[in-house]
């Protein structure tokens, strides 16, 4: 009998034989291709090659879209802010997003200088070799905070470092926005009755082309010319249109020959007011009335306000108007600190860190800190806050 064991020794020695005599025909030696260098950007570029002058920063503002056409690039939006790397060639240059994460190239000539941003490194972060130099860059907090409504100490320690007091600054861009809400034009385009009451349906279209529909009551258009002439009492300026009169309808019907005369009536005294008081600069005042008649009262816009103070969170709803301003917004938390305390108290100025972006710490210390944080907040509708007693 055969044993297996002695079976596998011999296969292995076997196959161990025909492996030397391989070994001793000899061996062909074979040479590679030389590497060809590569002429387009690679990785170590975008990693090495930030070498500001001097520690200096430098932010720019995109004045032209730019869609990308290679993966290097960087498809952007007019009045995005973003931070230059460095310059390249054939006039393109490399940038970082400020408000999102992400880097590539653009034409240098699509971006305009804001240099109401820039400014020097802390030397305590400056790097010693060029290989570090991306970790100036880092935004203030990691990926993993994104969206994150806790106040870490990590992130509050760096909440001082440019890249945070940068990325929430006032741009063209919120300056753009705030133009597209204005009125272009408006028509009535209805006149109706419900509920014994007649509607005015007016249609209004915004710079941005954004098309809505309101119904109003003659009461309504009474309010905003009795407005208008009180401002325009003050020091008068122009002669404003007559305000269509009112009518009564019988038995609570409206014929099609009236609603043809009112609505020709209504669009007429519409169009002479805009005329009127759009025609000068001065009359900014009464243009304000008629935008927030139009388009509503951002001062009566509800924020939703959530606060940590003493390790607890509060929440609370109030109106723009009541935080529109950095003396407002101390003001009105004293009052909440004050009430809360259930007793008559006194509470001197707060120190106030607030969360742009889900992320971004910033210390609020003067209007023109708070006024740079308040076009996001007008869009969000929320405003989170870090309150401290001093």
């Amino acid at each position: 009998m055969v044993s297996i064991f002695s079976t596998i020794n011999e296969t292995v020695y076997g196959q161990q034989q025909q492996r030397q005599q391989g070994s001793r025909k000899g061996s062909v030696v074979s040479i590679s291709q030389p590497i060809k260098k590569k002429t387009c950007l690679d990785e170590s570029h975008f990693i090495n090659n930030y070498s500001p002058v001097n520690g200096q920063l430098k932010f720019y503002i995109v004045q032209k879209s730019y869609k990308s056409q290679n993966p290097k690039h960087l498809t952007l939006k007019r009045g995005t802010l973003v931070q230059l790397v460095s310059k390249e060639n054939d006039g393109l240059c490399l940038v970082r997003l400020i408000r999102e994460v992400g880097a590539g190239l653009v034409p240098f000539e699509s971006l305009e200088e804001y240099s109401v941003l820039n400014g020097s490194l802390p030397v305590a972060h400056r790097s010693i070799y060029k290989p570090n130099q991306l970790m100036e860059l880092t935004p203030p907090t990691s990926p993993s905070t994104l969206k994150s409504y806790v106040f870490s100490p990590a992130s509050v320690s760096r909440g001082s470092s440019l890249s945070v007091s940068s990325s929430i600054a006032s741009t063209p861009k919120e300056e753009e926005e705030e133009n597209k809400r204005k009125v272009n034009s408006c028509e009535i385009v209805s006149i109706f009755m419900k509920d014994n009451r007649v509607h005015y349906t007016i249609r209004i279209k915004s710079a941005s082309n954004k098309v809505k529909k309101e119904d109003r009551y003659y009461h309504d258009f009474y309010t905003l010319h009795a407005s208008l002439i009180m401002e325009n009492s003050k020091s008068p300026k122009i002669k404003l249109p007559w305000l269509p009169p009112p009518v009564s309808f019988k038995n609570n019907e409206v014929d099609n020959d009236t609603i043809t005369d009112r609505i020709s009536l209504f669009n007429n005294y519409m169009v002479e007011l805009k005329k009127a008081v759009s025609s000068n600069k001065e009359y900014s005042n009464l243009e304000d009335i008629i935008q927030k008649w139009f388009m509503g009262d951002e001062e009566k816009t509800v924020i939703k306000v959530k606060v940590l103070f003493r390790k607890d969170y509060y929440v609370m709803k109030c109106s723009y108007g009541e935080i529109s301003s950095y003396e407002k917004l101390q003001n009105y938390l004293k009052r909440k600190i004050e009430s809360s305390n259930g007793k008559p108290s006194v509470v001197s100025d707060l120190h106030i860190k607030t969360k742009i972006d889900g992320w971004y710490i910033v210390n609020l210390s003067s209007d023109e800190i708070y006024n740079e944080i308040l076009p996001e907040v007008k869009e969000t509708k929320k405003l989170v806050l870090e309150v401290i007693l001093q």
